[in-house]
């Protein structure tokens, strides 16, 4: 049991922490040494309820989670079904700094490739706005210029990328591996994400001359970058794989309005979407990657001092006297174990809002935990690690509130992440269907008056709204249709979707043909 300390006590410790010999406001580590090795100690316990995985080590004691990662997510791969080998080919080294450069390459089974070389290159600022314009319906060299050319001067790196996509694996690195999990980097990211527009683009500049098959193996190709990107180990790479999604969704969209699409031509597409391997899962991210996370930062804060969370919300670098004399106190007074439980049943809640059995389940689970961390944080507002360490009135609300402070600097958000998770796969699901209509229109020359005239022969099931557990609304219009779902709101905007308004007033998910 945790012995309450009063407020007498606490100015009694203050005293004799002043005149102890072991106090040194010059000295960062003061108290935590290992009589023995003269080692730094370890302040945590290295268990499945505390650190929640038992190894890798790191010569200091605690848990390498950088390196757990990397060996979780190295499982399987080769240099052959490597993607991200002939990714980085494609987009060559420049995103890496070069002292870190022979840690990242090695893992792939390859040398640090050469700064120069035929590598992708970014479109220039002033045809950004235009880029996002021309993802999205078909265009031509005349309409824009220079982003023609720049496609053009990047085909070499482009069909390098393509054939990456072709690969089932994607594999690189966090690094530098020695050091703490939310200090790791990701060089990747941006990459992907110009890749894919450029993919996008090309495809709908391939689909404005008329040549669908073409335009429809860029589209693929972005696809399958989504999914691959969505094979890191971070909930970054979740949510590139969700915005690479989207945008290949959009030039899907493009290709439905192409009239004269075949029906061998649509049986194709329908293919390739079905053998697409799904999305990631956010709650594979949440309770592995996200929890080691928080897991590495708290060892990381028990080990540099609870001054340092002050430290990382201003610009400084350094602590005070005071914030040395709280880190000498605060060993005294705070159980770093109990933080790391208590993190862990943190994240148990939200994996186990993740697997309720419906969307309104599943939402509403996640929406109580964040209001209970809101509410845990809120506790900690105004208050310093100084004004907790000496006067909670025992260890155990002592512990609690350093551990509300730490969740306040990493707050996870499971409601944002489920959404965008339900808004990718909802999404998806409306384009494969919507290809089925293009498929029946195709063999009888208009759409079908209701969906269920799709059964049994060009789709097995009718989809369901992910949302609110109902059919989905589908209502022909002139020669086209419009096919959607209420969106994560639940409520019917009549199809109206975000980017129809100012704001989150409706956020139904469609898609219309003319």
């Amino acid at each position: 049991m945790i012995a309450k300390r009063p407020l007498a006590a606490t100015l009694c410790v203050l005293l004799m922490l002043f005149l102890h010999p072991s106090f040194s406001a010059a000295d960062p580590d003061s108290g935590q040494q290992d009589g023995a090795t003269n080692k730094p100690r370890v302040v945590v316990t290295i268990s499945e309820e505390t650190t929640r995985i038992t190894e890798p080590l790191r010569e200091d004691g605690y848990v390498n989670y950088v390196a757990a990662l990397n060996e979780i997510a190295s499982k399987g791969v080769t240099l052959e079904n490597n993607s991200a080998v002939l990714f980085w080919k494609a987009v060559g080294p420049s995103a890496i700094d070069q002292e870190y450069r022979e840690e990242f390459f090695k893992p792939l089974g390859i040398a640090p490739l050469p700064d120069e070389g035929e590598y992708f290159v970014d479109v220039n600022d002033d045809a950004c706005d235009q880029l996002e314009e021309v993802m999205k319906r078909p265009w031509s060299k005349r309409e824009f210029p220079k982003l023609a050319k720049w496609l053009k001067a990047n085909d070499v790196p482009l069909a390098i990328a393509v054939e990456a996509t072709r690969r089932p694996k994607s594999f690189e690195p966090l690094y530098p591996e020695d050091s703490m999990l939310p200090a790791t980097l990701l060089p990747g990211i941006e990459q992907r994400r110009v890749v894919a527009r450029a993919l996008c683009a090309r495809g709908m500049l391939r689909l404005g001359r008329g040549n669908i098959d073409e335009a429809w193996a860029d589209v693929l190709a972005c696809h399958r970058l989504a999914r691959l990107a969505g094979q890191g180990s971070t909930l970054i790479n979740a949510a590139l794989a969700t915005n690479i999604e989207r945008k290949a969704c959009q030039a899907d969209e493009a290709i439905l309005q192409y009239k004269s699409l075949t029906a061998a031509q649509i049986a194709k597409i329908r293919a390739d979407l079905k053998a697409l391997g799904p999305m990631p899962e956010v709650a594979d991210f949440i309770g592995v990657c996200d929890r080691y996370m928080y897991l590495d930062f708290v060892a990381a804060i028990g080990r540099a001092g609870v001054s340092w969370i002050s430290i990382l919300s201003s610009d400084r670098e350094s602590r005070t006297t005071h914030e040395k004399l709280t880190d000498w106190a605060a060993r005294q007074s705070v159980d770093w174990n109990l933080i790391l439980r208590r993190g862990n049943s943190w994240y148990d809640r939200m994996e186990d809002a993740f697997h309720k059995p419906t969307y309104a389940e599943r939402r509403e689970a996640a929406r109580e935990v964040e209001k209970d961390m809101r509410e845990l944080v809120n506790q900690t507002k105004g208050k310093t690690p100084l004004s907790i360490v000496f006067l909670s009135p025992s260890c155990e609300i002592a512990s609690e509130r350093i551990g509300a402070m730490i969740l306040g600097l990493l707050p996870p958000e499971p409601v944002l992440g489920m959404d965008a998770e339900n808004h990718a796969k909802m999404r998806f699901t409306l384009i494969e269907l919507s290809f089925a209509l293009a498929a029946y229109r195709a063999d009888n020359g208009s759409y079908p008056a209701k969906l269920a005239d799709l059964m049994p022969k060009y789709v097995d099931k009718m989809p369901e709204d992910i949302f609110i557990e109902k059919r989905l609304k589908y209502e022909r219009k002139n020669n086209g249709y419009l096919l959607y779902s209420v969106g994560p709101n639940g409520v019917d905007d009549n199809g109206r979707r975000r980017e129809d308004c100012d704001g989150d007033k409706w956020d139904d998910i469609a898609v219309e043909v003319k």
